[in-house]
Protein backbone atom coordinates (compact mmCIF):
# COMPACT_ATOMS: atom_id res chain seq x y z
CA UNK A 1 0.00 0.00 0.00
CA UNK A 2 3.41 2.27 0.77
CA UNK A 3 3.61 3.00 -2.77
CA UNK A 4 4.13 6.31 -2.58
CA UNK A 5 7.19 8.01 -4.16
CA UNK A 6 9.18 10.40 -1.52
CA UNK A 7 12.00 12.88 -2.43
CA UNK A 8 15.01 11.49 -1.22
CA UNK A 9 15.56 14.69 0.85
CA UNK A 10 12.32 15.16 2.79
CA UNK A 11 11.90 14.09 6.47
CA UNK A 12 9.39 14.23 8.93
CA UNK A 13 10.35 17.16 10.92
CA UNK A 14 10.34 19.01 7.60
CA UNK A 15 6.92 17.61 6.92
CA UNK A 16 5.43 19.03 10.71
CA UNK A 17 6.87 21.94 10.35
CA UNK A 18 5.11 23.12 7.44
CA UNK A 19 1.83 21.56 8.14
CA UNK A 20 1.69 22.85 11.44
CA UNK A 21 2.94 25.90 11.28
CA UNK A 22 4.54 27.41 7.96
CA UNK A 23 1.34 26.47 5.81
CA UNK A 24 -0.67 28.76 8.02
CA UNK A 25 2.05 31.61 7.86
CA UNK A 26 2.23 31.31 4.39
CA UNK A 27 -0.88 32.40 3.91
CA UNK A 28 -0.15 35.99 5.40
CA UNK A 29 3.14 35.77 3.83
CA UNK A 30 2.21 34.84 0.69
CA UNK A 31 -0.50 37.57 1.04
CA UNK A 32 1.71 40.26 2.60
CA UNK A 33 4.73 39.30 -0.36
CA UNK A 34 2.39 39.96 -3.23
CA UNK A 35 0.06 42.89 -1.87
CA UNK A 36 2.67 45.40 -0.05
CA UNK A 37 6.22 43.90 -0.94
CA UNK A 38 5.28 43.08 -4.77
CA UNK A 39 7.34 40.23 -4.72
CA UNK A 40 7.21 37.57 -7.40
CA UNK A 41 5.38 34.78 -6.87
CA UNK A 42 8.66 32.54 -6.85
CA UNK A 43 10.76 34.93 -5.03
CA UNK A 44 7.48 34.54 -2.08
CA UNK A 45 8.33 31.37 -1.92
CA UNK A 46 12.48 31.64 -1.63
CA UNK A 47 11.52 34.39 0.99
CA UNK A 48 8.83 32.88 3.30
CA UNK A 49 9.35 28.99 2.78
CA UNK A 50 13.40 29.28 2.21
CA UNK A 51 13.02 27.52 -1.23
CA UNK A 52 13.44 28.83 -4.55
CA UNK A 53 10.81 27.04 -6.69
CA UNK A 54 9.02 28.23 -9.78
CA UNK A 55 6.01 30.31 -8.03
CA UNK A 56 2.92 27.65 -8.81
CA UNK A 57 2.70 26.99 -4.41
CA UNK A 58 2.34 30.99 -4.34
CA UNK A 59 0.06 31.32 -7.09
CA UNK A 60 -1.94 28.46 -6.04
CA UNK A 61 -2.53 29.80 -2.25
CA UNK A 62 -3.35 33.15 -3.74
CA UNK A 63 -5.49 32.60 -6.32
CA UNK A 64 -7.07 29.74 -3.55
CA UNK A 65 -8.46 32.58 -1.78
CA UNK A 66 -9.30 34.86 -5.02
CA UNK A 67 -6.56 36.79 -5.67
CA UNK A 68 -5.51 37.76 -9.14
CA UNK A 69 -2.11 37.38 -9.56
CA UNK A 70 -2.04 37.65 -13.72
CA UNK A 71 -0.05 40.71 -14.54
CA UNK A 72 -3.32 42.23 -15.98
CA UNK A 73 -4.91 42.56 -12.15
CA UNK A 74 -1.91 45.00 -11.30
CA UNK A 75 -2.53 43.69 -7.52
CA UNK A 76 1.06 43.13 -6.82
CA UNK A 77 2.44 45.44 -4.96
CA UNK A 78 -0.98 46.83 -4.96
CA UNK A 79 -0.55 48.44 -1.18
CA UNK A 80 3.14 49.17 -1.20
CA UNK A 81 3.88 51.86 1.38
CA UNK A 82 0.39 51.76 3.05
CA UNK A 83 -0.27 50.52 6.67
CA UNK A 84 -1.38 46.96 6.90
CA UNK A 85 -4.16 47.46 9.79
CA UNK A 86 -5.24 50.55 7.86
CA UNK A 87 -5.88 48.19 5.09
CA UNK A 88 -6.89 45.21 6.88
CA UNK A 89 -9.90 47.23 8.22
CA UNK A 90 -10.88 48.90 5.25
CA UNK A 91 -10.82 45.21 3.72
CA UNK A 92 -13.03 43.76 6.45
CA UNK A 93 -15.56 46.31 5.98
CA UNK A 94 -16.11 45.72 2.60
CA UNK A 95 -19.59 43.82 1.31
CA UNK A 96 -17.85 41.17 -0.53
CA UNK A 97 -16.78 38.02 2.06
CA UNK A 98 -14.09 37.06 -0.24
CA UNK A 99 -12.85 40.63 0.32
CA UNK A 100 -13.33 40.34 4.12
CA UNK A 101 -11.45 37.26 4.04
CA UNK A 102 -8.18 38.63 2.99
CA UNK A 103 -8.60 41.53 5.48
CA UNK A 104 -8.94 38.90 8.12
CA UNK A 105 -5.50 36.70 7.02
CA UNK A 106 -3.67 40.85 6.93
CA UNK A 107 -4.58 41.49 10.42
CA UNK A 108 -4.20 38.05 11.37
CA UNK A 109 -7.83 37.07 12.35
CA UNK A 110 -8.70 34.58 10.65
CA UNK A 111 -7.18 31.59 12.42
CA UNK A 112 -8.00 31.50 16.26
Amino acid sequence: MSDIALLKDSNIKDQNDFLIDMYRNFIFNAVYGFLFEGLQLRDIELKYLGRGQRGFFSKAVLNMIGIDTSVQSKNRGIFSGRNIDEVGTILMSENDPLVNNIGRILLKKLYP
